[in-house]
């Protein structure tokens, strides 16, 4: 078995991937100490009320926390040349049923345009209207996620076409009655709150978010699956693997059943692997000279940290997908 060059091709197909994830990023907002844009567009947001806390890379000060009241995050009016087409990620935590906006820039009244990531009932959904001619549509998924814990949603809007994804997986798809969409308003883009509310419900949420992305085009299918799998932890820019990034192979990623796990150090012969959840839970661990299979755990992402003879200590983010 020739295992360096499919390592080689791994590596450099790794690569390729996630620089697709940089094209077209308007607007990168890691939630982490600041409140910093990573993208080109570099805005730093204004937080009012916002809180730190433990967010999906299990650590202090990597997520923010809302009160539902009256925290949000102000990301200016610029509207980053978002026209017809957009897509928004997020990762988030809520118990609330209420309908909340994780990320808004929708306006129902005077422009009748716009844009809004949310929760109903825990229900993940893409909405807006689409101009003056157009109908308000929204997208709402199948699964409920005000379980308290972590779940990744994205929606994505092309011309009519509007779909949500929901820990990975397209949930639903809906068509609206328009051809072609102008999302742009005079209103600022809100993290955790909608600005316009006309009614004087400003949508709060309630709970907390993390990692929140913003392209001014649609992401296939594949590119969301490389987000909800945390590849764009490192989007500021490709890096060269490091020493210990060299040593393993792991693939499919993601899979719905088997991982294969190969090693350029042939007398590596066994190791252990522990499988750690969003929340730093163990929920899968054993000794494998090969494979871990991940049948009997729920889809989502995971931390996959090895250990054993001859490996340095390591970890890589993997994700089980539904079979």
């Amino acid at each position: 078995m020739k295992i360096l060059p499919l390592l080689v091709f791994l590596a450099i197909a790794s690569v390729v991937q996630s620089q697709t994830l940089h094209q077209n990023l308007v607007a990168y907002y890691k939630l982490n100490n600041s409140l910093t844009d990573e993208s080109v567009n570099d805005i730093t947001g204004i937080g009012y009320g916002v809180v730190d806390d433990i967010g999906i890379e299990t650590t202090l000060n990597t997520s923010k926390s809302f009160n539902g009241t009256d925290s949000y995050i102000d990301l200016s009016m610029d509207d980053r040349g978002i026209t017809d087409e957009i897509t928004i990620s997020a990762w988030v935590k809520t118990t609330d049923t209420k309908r909340q906006f994780v990320v808004s820039n929708y306006n129902s009244l005077a422009d009748e345009r716009g844009y809004f990531l949310a929760l109903d009932n825990g229900f993940a959904l893409i909405g807006g209207r689409e101009g003056t001619s157009c109908a308000f549509t929204q997208c709402i998924s199948a699964s409920q996620i005000n379980d308290g814990n972590w779940h990744y949603i994205a929606g994505t809007i092309k011309n009519n076409l509007w779909q949500i994804f929901v820990d990975c997986d397209l949930e639903n798809m809906e068509t609206s009655n328009c051809s072609s969409v102008n999302l742009s308003t005079n209103d600022p883009i809100h993290i955790g709150r909608w600005h316009e509310a006309p009614t004087g419900e400003h949508r709060y949420f309630n709970g907390s978010i993390d990692e929140v992305l913003i392209y001014d085009r649609e992401l296939t299918s594949t590119e969301i699956t490389q987000l909800c799998g945390l590849e764009y932890l490192n989007i500021e820019g490709p890096e060269l693997p490091n020493e210990v990034e060299q040593m393993v192979s792991i693939y499919p990623n993601p899979s719905s059943n088997v991982f294969h796990v190969v090693f350029s150090n042939a007398a590596i012969k066994e190791f252990e692997y522990t499988l750690f959840d969003l929340q730093g839970r163990d929920v899968l661990s054993g000794t494998s000279s090969a494979i871990i299979e991940v049948q009997s755990i729920p889809a989502g992402s995971y931390v996959l940290k090895m250990k054993g003879e001859g490996i340095l200590p390591l970890e890589k983010k993997i994700v089980k997908i539904h079979s």
